[in-house]
């Protein structure tokens, strides 16, 4: 009988595999001298850092914009953006409002009257009667109320109306270099919100000489692996990225990462927030025991007479400024933020030919419906119920028109191409019917807007309360505005003279 033979091949774990991967070195001494034959040791930047000692200067951010009286705000304490965003009256909330206007009434004894009053506060303060309004009360010339407004001072907010932007040059001020605030949308402020421009001609600030410090050999994620068996992370393979010249920044990431091992380290420089940082001097010891000083080894500064540039030969480097300081602002990490008290929704409308803006929010609330006033004839007919009969028309002058949907045309005798605000007139009824005015801030304060403002896909500004606390403990409540795109721009077509069809009967 044949006899079946089978073979299988099984895998033979060894015992202990620690000393495969531990790469020990046996001999140090041979070791060294292989090192020395191949001439590693005069390799230029060979050694590691050991100690690292530096001389910085800085220069105290301040807030120029604000037109207080005295001195400006400085930004060691205060967060930037309770600065830059604040609105005017932000010290008054609805709470403040009604509390201080139920005090300045008994005060000046008035009775309760409509311009005095809020017209509908939104909830919980719907409950409190009389609902007496301070900012009404105040701004009510015929009162005498001279002394009696207990707001405090407030910057004047840096929001341009006719850009949906914040943006005011010089609005900070560092020791002589004037810092540009730049198309800021709402939201946090760093380094990048601000471009300076040119410094004093001679050095300003304050100069300090930091302890010694001890470097740290810089990692992230997907840096490449110091040790011969470590194995790298799959997670972050920044070889297999197909960057091309659509993605400037991707591209640059993969060069910077591929283009090194583990030869860079991170040096802590301590320093105060609300200041411009530049270090002036550096000294490096290594593990040799030698010292790199930064004013006499080229090593340690980098080229000067690559590019020609407006502030002097400088290295090639996509974005550049006058300094080499960084900025450190007071920034707020998170901040706890109320549901939108305004949202308006600006989109292109092509067919109608004219720029939508949208009141989706009011008054922390949706807008309540608009119904027709008594006395108005509704125009459009209802639709034919028997369609195997001929039907009659009637004539619409216009219809289409919606409430909350504030217009804006292109002002054709304007100096620039600009949008102006219109209002709207429901020609549905008989006689034609008034739309609301825009009631939201943004639109109130934008008559007018660029015609490049809105894109085609649209953009929404939402204005929300904004509550942080300085470095010192103390509350900041401001009122955001904040700039965002759309998903889907809102759209309405209005149509005029139609011709309506409907049942004999209804003409």
């Amino acid at each position: 009988m044949p006899i079946l033979h089978a073979h299988q091949l099984e895998p033979l774990p060894a015992p202990d595999i620690d000393d495969a991967v531990r790469a020990v070195v046996h001999d140090p001494l041979w070791f060294l001298a292989r090192q020395w034959q191949m001439g590693e040791f005069q390799g230029e930047n060979a050694s590691t850092p050991v100690e690292v000692r530096a001389t910085i200067r800085t220069r105290r951010i301040s807030y120029t914009a604000a037109a207080l009286p005295g001195a400006p705000p400085s930004l060691e304490a205060l967060p930037p953006e309770v600065l830059v965003e604040s609105e005017n009256n932000d010290w008054w909330t609805i709470g403040r409002r009604l509390k201080v206007g139920a005090e300045l009434a008994v005060q000046l004894g008035l009775a309760p009257q409509e311009r005095w009053l809020f017209a509908d506060p939104p909830p919980p303060y719907d409950l409190v009667s009389p609902a007496w309004d301070a900012l009404a009360i105040l701004a009510d010339g015929d009162l005498d109320t001279s002394g009696l407004d207990p707001s405090p001072a407030e910057p004047a907010h840096c929001w341009v109306d006719d850009e949906l932007v914040y943006e005011h040059a010089d609005a900070f001020d560092a020791e002589g270099t004037a810092l540009h605030l730049r198309r800021h949308r709402g939201g946090r402020m760093d380094w990048y919100s601000v471009d300076a421009g040119a410094g004093p001609a001679e050095p300003a600030g304050e100069s300090l000489e930091l302890e010694p410090l001890i470097p740290a050999r810089l990692d992230f994620p997907g840096r490449p692996r110091a040790g011969t068996w470590e194995i790298e992370d799959a997670q972050h393979d920044y070889g297999s990225v197909g960057a091309d010249a659509k993605h400037t920044s991707t591209a640059i990431l993969v060069n910077l990462v591929q283009g090194h091992r583990d030869e860079w380290f991170a040096v802590p420089i301590g320093a105060e927030t609300g200041v411009i940082v530049e270090i002036t001097e550096f000294w490096v010891r290594d593990a040799f025991d030698q010292e790199w000083d930064s004013t006499t080894s080229d090593g340690l500064n980098p080229p000067t007479d690559l590019v020609a540039t407006p502030f002097g030969p400088r290295p090639w480097a996509l974005f550049d400024s006058g300094t080499s300081g960084l900025t450190l602002w007071n920034a707020v990490d998170r901040t706890l933020e109320s549901e939108p008290i305004e949202q308006v929704q600006f989109g292109v409308d092509d067919q109608s030919n004219l720029v939508w803006a949208v009141e989706r929010r009011l008054d922390s609330r949706s807008p309540r419906p608009i119904g027709p006033e008594p006395g108005l004839y509704p125009l459009i007919p209802p639709p034919p119920g028997d369609q195997t009969v001929s039907s009659d028309y009637r004539y619409v002058p216009g219809m289409g028109a919606e409430a909350y949907w504030i217009p804006y045309a292109l002002d054709a005798e304007a100096a620039r191409r600009e949008l102006a605000r219109h209002r709207l007139r429901d020609l549905s009824f008989y006689p034609a019917l008034d739309l609301p005015e825009a009631a939201a801030a943004v639109l109130r304060d934008a008559e007018r807007i660029r015609e490049g403002v809105v894109p085609i896909g649209g953009v929404q500004v939402e204005r929300r309360w904004q509550l942080a606390r300085a470095s010192t403990g103390a509350p900041q409540l401001w009122i955001e505005r904040r700039r965002g795109p759309l998903m889907s721009p809102p759209a309405r077509t209005l149509r005029f003279d139609v011709a309506m069809a409907t049942d004999p009967e209804e003409v």
